[in-house]
């Protein structure tokens, strides 16, 4: 099978498992590696109807709803397909793209950082990081802490890690990421505070780190 899918011949590869489902009913990995199969079938039938379709998409209608929903399940089937490089190809001209939603540059900033690219991600952030939607949303404030923490933006970390803390008290890498800061500018006193917090909830993970 891993020479079909390989080879891309998904559907030769499903009907080996199905013969071998039919030869050993009491496989139980077989039933597994068939949705398996199956779920790569049709990400690459998808992924080569979006590719089309974003080739034949005039540059005007780019920031169309459709379009941008399109370009950002394409860039996570890249993603899933193992090509981080083509998730960067394709979204860092969103970067700087007038008319792109707050959504769907959070989105972006995800999916580049995701990607391996840091900066561009902090440059899609940037535009959006101040906005309520991303204060307000624990998943959105963790992508925005996670970014500017791989770039080393101390200035908006300032600003967003006291409030993703208060949302997760308990998430002790950010309790240390603040210690760290703390220490960098001299104040003592909050770097042992945060380290304290950061032992509190990280045990013997956080005195390893």
């Amino acid at each position: 099978q891993a020479v079909l899918v390989r080879q891309r011949r998904y559907d030769e590869a499903i009907e080996a498992v199905d013969f071998l489902c039919k030869k050993d009913p009491n496989n139980e990995r077989a039933p597994y590696f068939k949705e398996v199969l199956e779920g790569i079938k049709r990400d690459n039938e998808r992924l080569a109807e979006l590719q089309e379709k974003a080739l034949s998409r005039p540059l005007a209608e780019a920031t169309s709803p459709e379009a941008i929903a399109e370009t950002l399940e394409l860039a996570e089937l890249y993603l899933r397909g193992g090509m981080p490089g083509r998730v960067r190809e394709l979204l860092r001209p969103f970067v700087s793209l007038s008319g792109l939603p707050a959504a769907a540059c959070l989105k972006v900033a995800i999916l580049l950082e995701e990607a391996g690219d840091s900066q561009e991600a902090a440059r899609a952030m940037n535009r959006i990081w101040s906005l309520k939607t991303v204060r307000n949303n624990i998943s959105a404030l963790d992508a925005a802490v996670r970014i500017y923490e791989a770039v080393g933006d101390a200035e908006k970390l300032d600003v967003l890690l006291p409030l993703y803390i208060k949302a997760r008290p308990n998430d002790w890498q950010n309790w240390l990421v603040l210690a760290s800061m703390q220490a960098m500018r001299g104040k003592q006193d909050a770097a042992a505070a945060a380290l304290e917090m950061a032992l509190k909830h990280g045990g013997d993970k956080a005195a390893a780190a």
